[in-house]
């Protein structure tokens, strides 16, 4: 419970503390200076607060010595009974209870979270590490002077000593006295030994809550001359104030909950099960801290007059409307995002300028015209916080039911790193690599001589081709044959995550009854709640890498919240303002020190550390045959390889990307994971087990849609060395499919693998044509429960960069269904 409340109040304030430290470090570039900033700005934001605060604190005061003079009188003529009796009654006459002393510890109350916050960002702050400020030489270490040879933290001191000024000077009774007294005793037995950063953060609060104490003071002593108030129509503008409210708590809904929760839950098998909860907790956490600070900023701090008030309310009305038509309009299309990175750069293209100038003026018309019509606009609101909620209530029951799920079933995997990556001498091994998105026109572009040489006895199919565009469609026909392609998992109407499920299963277990031992890291788009139930055996079938970070020493991965509040206030913008929120995918609230997006360097870690570990880390201990799948994402974003294939997050784009018609950063990737794989090939044949291992190397589909006839993500990589092949890279035309790749390494089994053609090498077609097919999206959100959704399907034969052996395929139903039974595969004869 206490985690839970700490993600949903603490964690967002933290965040908050953090990018303002962040921020004010870029103006004064001291960290000393910039915690005391934070101080002020902290205690100037709160200060009406901690003036109302202090006034009901020395209301209560007043009303405590009244009331105790008057128990006190009572304590001469009444007995204990009766004085009971007239002190309850008293109290209650009064609206008073003895607890309400503590009010006078509401200012401290409020600055409690704060401290807290502030405590937390200090704690993971590294980048303080050895910082100095004035005396202090460590801003992570207490600060320490030698006085008569002993060490004196002297900050904690200093903030004691203001302490008990402070209340000793503003304290007027004996009771208040000996409570401030204590309260500054505790904080320096609290606060001794922590680091000195922290303690002067506190110790500016105590300098500022001293100023405000001096402040009244001064001010009670020379009041200002009287005045006529200016008389307000409170009830005039309490609609106003209620629609300003409502309006910034549905900016705010929209902002951090409905749009993060639905890109979030999107794609959870992106993320760790054990932050789910915590990364949904602290969005709703950002929406109450972002909602209170707007709507006291708004409505609180300053007595705005009726016009000026009016004139807020237009504008915010405005900009909901503006912010209801980006959301759900004026979405734009960007590409596929994964790991938070759009495949496409994100600009303003003409068209998308001329509906900006359009939509902002029609927006600020229609909120002037409906402005006068409160009652609506406050019904309207409301119903719209409604539907958010429900939504965001919608996206939350199905991450936890992800989450309860996928736990269940987390448990069963053994994950022994040692044996993924580890081969046979006596047996064979049979090897699948897919690297997602290498494309096929780029990868032959870039395989040289020199690199073809490390790639002997394999045959180069550079006429290979995926039938789809997208992973979700295409990879599980990879490894389970031509059965699991989209159109035929169609046909069957299965629902699609059990009909993918069941392809991995299918081909695993026949590998485990034939005595192999399968070795296999997976990513999207099964799961262990699908998969793991299906499997003969879960031993080494891993989802998470044991390799992320063996390589790369970097920070620890945090919840994505910046990333997705960021992606909240990217939807709800202005084409025009979207690049600024984006910024090329480091976003608008990632930390400068971080330099970059924190979950781009996570996430791109584990790829490129599989790859290195391949290349450097395979043995040759497997005493029993070994089928080895690989699914790994170095030819896909999130990119962050520079041209000499070393980890950089900042430095990852080449100009070949654009020449290409590639993602961004996608060519180097492609560069280093082909100069990667050539040095996992030397190494197997230095491990003695090269010849007695077949390996496939290809990829789901590819990344450029540029040079092919139909200007689509067909064209992938193909390598296959054959069991004990020698000699030079040789080149095969023929045209083939990934999904023919079960076909070959299926016929090792005796049995074969149940719905996999016989070997597409020894039963080539004369006449060979493959269907290819484009889909709506790449998540399963994006199709229905029981089929995906399909469409621009082509018939392809021969060369597939000659326009001529493309032929469009009739998409009405009879046609389509023709086309598909044509091409049902002819199952293995036993």
């Amino acid at each position: 419970m206490g985690e839970y409340l700490y993600y949903l109040f603490i964690y967002p304030l933290q965040q908050v503390l953090s990018f303002g430290l962040d921020q004010l470090y870029t103006l004064t570039h001291n960290y000393g200076l910039s915690i005391i900033a934070l101080s002020l700005l902290v205690n100037l934001f709160l200060l009406k607060l901690f003036l109302y605060t202090d006034q009901k604190a020395k209301e209560e005061n007043e009303l405590k010595a009244m009331l105790d003079t008057r128990i006190k009188a009572w304590k001469r003529v009444y007995s204990r009974a009766k004085l009971y009796a007239f002190t309850r009654t008293l109290y209650r006459q009064h609206s008073y209870h003895p607890i309400y002393a503590l009010r006078g510890l509401l200012g401290l109350g409020l600055q409690l979270p704060f401290f807290w916050a502030m405590y937390e960002v200090i704690k993971s702050a590294s980048y303080l590490n050895g910082v100095g400020f004035l005396w202090i030489s460590d801003l992570k270490a207490p600060d320490s002077v030698e006085i008569f040879g002993l060490s004196v933290h002297i900050l904690p001191l200093l903030m004691t000593l203001l302490t008990l000024i402070n209340a000793l000077y503003s304290a007027k009774s004996l009771g208040a006295k000996i409570q401030g007294i204590a309260i500054a005793l505790l904080f320096l037995l609290l606060l001794y030994d922590m680091p000195s950063s922290l303690v002067l953060y506190w110790t500016c609060n105590m300098g500022f809550a001293l100023l405000k104490e001096l402040y009244k003071s001064a001010k009670a002593k020379n009041p200002p001359a009287k005045s006529t108030p200016r008389v307000l129509d409170t009830q005039a503008l309490a609609p106003y104030r209620s629609t300003i409210a409502l309006i910034l708590s549905n900016l705010c809904l929209l902002a951090c909950v409905f749009t993060p929760f639905g890109l979030y839950t999107s794609d959870l098998g992106s993320f760790s099960l054990a932050d789910i909860l915590p990364t949904l907790l602290s969005l709703c956490g950002f929406y109450l801290l972002a909602s209170f600070v707007l709507i006291y900023l708004c409505n609180h701090i300053f007595s705005l007059p009726m016009l000026a008030v009016k004139t807020l309310a237009t504008l915010l009305l405005a900009l909901l409307l503006l912010a209801l038509s980006y959301t759900f309009i004026f979405v734009g299309d960007y590409g596929a995002m994964s790991f938070f990175i759009f495949d496409r750069p994100v600009i303003a293209t003409d068209t998308q300028k001329l509906i900006d100038y359009i939509a902002i003026p029609t927006a600020i018309i229609l909120a002037i015209f409906a402005i006068r019509y409160q009652r609506a606009i406050i019904s309207a609101n409301k119903i719209l916080s409604i539907v958010l909620v429900v939504s965001a209530l919608f996206y939350a029951s199905k991450a936890a039911l992800y989450a309860q799920k996928n736990a269940a079933f987390a448990t069963l995997a053994t994950k022994t790193s040692d044996k993924i990556l580890d081969f046979a001498k006596e047996h064979r091994n049979i090897l699948v690599l897919l690297l997602d998105r290498a494309d096929g026109y780029t990868i032959h572009k870039l395989l040289n001589n020199e690199l073809r040489s490390h790639f002997s006895g394999f045959v180069d199919f550079s006429n290979a081709i995926s039938s789809g565009e997208d992973t979700l469609p295409t990879l599980t026909s990879v490894i389970a044959g031509e059965y699991y392609a989209a159109y035929h998992i169609n046909a069957r109407q299965e629902p699609l995550a059990k009909a993918i499920a069941q392809g991995y299963a299918s081909t695993l277990n026949s590998f485990h009854k034939a005595g192999f031992d399968t070795r296999v890291l997976l990513d999207f788009p099964t799961d262990p709640a699908h998969l793991y139930p299906l499997l003969d055996s879960t031993q080494n079938i891993l989802f998470d890498s044991p390799y992320r970070g063996l390589y790369a020493t970097q920070e620890s991965q945090t919840l994505p919240l910046n990333q997705l509040i960021s992606f909240g206030i990217f939807r709800l913008s202005t084409f025009k303002l979207r690049r600024d929120v984006y910024r090329r995918g480091a976003w608008l609230f990632i930390p400068a020190h971080l330099q970059t997006n924190h979950s781009q360097i996570y996430y791109a870690l584990r790829p490129i550390s599989e790859m290195k570990a391949l290349a450097e880390h395979s043995s040759a201990n497997a005493t029993a045959p070994t089928f080895t799948f690989i699914h790994n994402s170095i030819t896909h974003n999130p990119y962050a390889l520079n041209a000499q294939c070393s980890f950089d997050s900042t430095d990852f784009i080449s100009p070949n990307d654009e020449a290409f018609g590639l993602p961004q950063g996608h060519y180097n990737s492609e560069k280093c994971a082909l100069m990667w794989v050539a040095q996992m090939l030397d190494r197997l044949k230095e491990l003695g087990v090269y010849d007695n291992t077949e390996i496939f190397i290809t990829a789901d589909h590819g990344a450029q849609k540029t040079f092919l006839p139909t200007k689509s993500k067909h064209h992938i990589p193909l390598f296959y060395k054959p069991f004990n092949a020698k000699g030079a890279m040789a080149q095969d035309s023929r045209l083939i499919a990934n999904y023919d790749i079960p076909t070959i390494f299926c016929a090792n089994l005796e049995k074969g693998c149940p719905n996999v053609a016989p070997n597409i090498l020894e039963h080539y077609p004369n006449d060979r044509e493959i269907i290819t097919f484009s889909t709506q999206g790449w998540r399963f959100e994006d199709h229905k429960p029981n089929a995906f959704i399909l469409y621009n399907f082509h018939k392809v034969r021969g060369d597939m960069y000659n326009p001529h052996n493309w032929q469009k395929v009739d998409s009405s139903p009879t046609s389509l269904e023709s086309t598909f039974h044509s091409h049902t595969p002819k199952k293995r004869e036993r």
